[in-house]
């Protein structure tokens, strides 16, 4: 009679023997051949640079703001932001420009964007600091923004 210990070691043995022999094969592995590369980088002509592309971005350069008439800190007060932009490829009129401010609007209680041309009038209610930002994008979808911030009754500019 044969042991446990006995009939495992026959078992090990007569696996080793028959049961991995097929495994060992594996599936059949085609050869692999490199073909000739059909990939092709574009040429330089029809490639725009990173240089190019911020080149014919438009740039806010400057953003003034100032109050109209007289301002009072307890008050709706109307504020003028103008926006100076420059563009080497569009003329200014077909630039799109939007911009916020906090605490203010256009009629008294509007909402949406205050800033929509290089000129505006918007009204500021005057109890903190007004934060302010500008985009503008020509048609090509090349961008620019700026961030400001003016107090109460304040004039200034910011240059970026």
């Amino acid at each position: 009679m044969m042991t446990y210990r006995g009939m495992i070691s026959w078992l090990i043995a007569f696996a080793a023997l028959f049961g991995c022999a097929e495994a060992d094969k594996g599936p059949d592995v085609p050869v692999y051949d490199d073909p000739t590369p059909t990939y092709q980088p574009p040429s330089e002509d029809r490639v725009e640079s990173k240089a190019d592309v911020l080149y014919y971005a438009p740039r806010i350069v400057h953003v003034e703001w100032s109050p109209v008439g007289s301002c009072n800190s307890r008050r709706v007060s109307t504020m003028r932001v103008l926006v100076t932009v420059e563009d080497n490829d569009t003329d200014t009129e077909a630039l799109h420009i939007e911009g916020s401010v906090s605490g203010c609007s256009l009629q008294g209680r509007d909402y949406g964007p205050l800033i929509q041309s290089p000129r505006s009038e918007i009204l500021c209610h005057h109890v903190s600091v007004h934060d302010g930002l500008i985009t503008v994008v020509d048609p090509d979808g090349n961008g620019d923004s700026a961030f400001f911030r003016f107090g109460p009754c304040e004039s200034g500019s910011y240059t970026p």
